[in-house]
C-alpha cells in the first residue's frame, strides 16, 4: 500500500508540474518556442537517462533509488518555485532545472517496477502491477487539474513549491515502507556491460 501511495503521489507531482512550467515560461518570455524548449529539456534528459536508471535500479537497493529520485525532484522543483516567486528566474535556469528533473525522474520508474515483484508473491503480481498502473493513470488528470487550479489562483511559483511537497511526501512514504530481506537487490556483475547490452 505504501508503494502504491508513494507512486501515486510522485506521479501526481510529475503531472502537476507541466502546467506550472508552461505558464512560468510564458510569463518570463512570452515565447511558445521557449516553452517547447523547456519541455524538450525534460524529455530528452529523461530519455537519455532512462537506461542508466534501469541499470542503477538493478544494482542498488531500489527503494533507495526511488527516494533519491524523489529528493532530487524536491530540490529541482523547490529551486524553480523559489526563483519564480523571487522574481529573479531566468529562462536558462528553467531549462537547466527541467533537464535535471527529467534525469531524476528517469530513475524512479525502473526502480519502482523492479521493486513490485520483490514485495509481492507471484500469485499477486498481476494485481499489484495493475494497481501500480492505476496509480500512474489516476495521477495524470488529478495532477494536471490541480496544477491548473493552483496556477490560475496563486501562480506558477507556488504550484512548483506544492510539486516539491508531493515528491517529499513520496520519499517519506518510501522511507516508512518495510522491505522483506528478498527486496535487497544484489549487485549486478558489470555496470558498463549492462549499459552496453541495454543500448
Amino acid at each position: 500500500m505504501l508503494l502504491f501511495l508513494a507512486r501515486a503521489v510522485s506521479y501526481f507531482g510529475t503531472y502537476l508540474a507541466p502546467i506550472a512550467v508552461a505558464f512560468a515560461v510564458l510569463d518570463l518570455t512570452g515565447s511558445a518556442t521557449d516553452t517547447g524548449i523547456a519541455f524538450a529539456c525534460w524529455t530528452l534528459a529523461q530519455v537519455a537517462t532512462l537506461l542508466v536508471g534501469g541499470v542503477v535500479a538493478d544494482r542498488l537497493p531500489r527503494r533507495a533509488v526511488m527516494i533519491g529520485s524523489d529528493l532530487a525532484n524536491v530540490g529541482v522543483r523547490a529551486t524553480m518555485g523559489a526563483l519564480l516567486l523571487s522574481g529573479n528566474a531566468r529562462i536558462w535556469e528553467i531549462f537547466v532545472l527541467q533537464a535535471l528533473g527529467g534525469a531524476a525522474t528517469a530513475f524512479f520508474s525502473p526502480a519502482s517496477s523492479g521493486l513490485v515483484p520483490e514485495l509481492v508473491d507471484k500469485a499477486r503480481l498481476q494485481q499489484a502491477n495493475a494497481w501500480m498502473g492505476i496509480a500512474r493513470y489516476l495521477a495524470f488528470p488529478l495532477g494536471a487539474a490541480t496544477g491548473g487550479a493552483i496556477v490560475a489562483t496563486i501562480g506558477s511559483g507556488t504550484a512548483l513549491i506544492v510539486d516539491a511537497g508531493t515528491y517529499a511526501a513520496s520519499a517519506l512514504l518510501l522511507v516508512a515502507m518495510r522491505l522483506p530481506p528478498r527486496a535487497r537487490a544484489a549487485a549486478a556483475p558489470n555496470f558498463m556491460r549492462e549499459l552496453r547490452e541495454g543500448w
